[in-house]
């Protein structure tokens, strides 16, 4: 499955993977960069990622390059293919944890900022990581 134009085949990009889960690979049409991911939900995950492009997440500039490229270039001039679908079972779609990689290093994705295919379901920060989190966004650093 493929869309020239993201920003405008949107709403055949939700309909379209709605319900579905699967390996996916945006590429920039102007620099021909990519980023490769995987979801267990797409449709969600295509809004998640059309939702930091448009900076609505938060009003300050962003870390994230493939976001920074989406602003700066415009969702016209990305393009979206679907490489792989599996079903929407948490574990068949962890075992394809390898299909992303293999696609990472054909690619060699220039926005992905992890080099590795993985999940970060169970991850959790480590108790110095949390409290310099809650030390940086304090007061009037808090995005709220």
């Amino acid at each position: 499955m493929f869309f020239d134009n993201v920003l405008a085949s949107k709403r055949d990009i939700y309909k379209n993977l709605k319900d579905k889960s699967g390996v996916y690979i945006f590429r920039n049409k102007n620099t021909k960069d990519h980023y490769v991911g995987s979801s267990v939900n797409l449709s969600k995950r295509m809004a998640a990622h059309f939702y930091n492009a448009r900076g609505f997440a938060t009003n300050k500039k962003t870390s994230i390059i493939f976001y920074r490229a989406m602003r700066k270039y415009g969702l016209e001039n990305f393009s979206l293919g679907i490489i792989e679908f599996c079903t929407s079972d948490v574990t068949d779609c962890s075992k394809l944890v390898a299909t992303p990689q293999k696609w990472i290093d054909l690619y060699q994705p220039e926005y992905n900022m992890l080099k590795e295919a993985r999940s970060s379901t169970g991850f959790s920060h480590s108790v110095e990581t949390i409290s310099n989190l809650k030390q940086m966004f304090s007061k009037e650093n808090h995005p709220k």
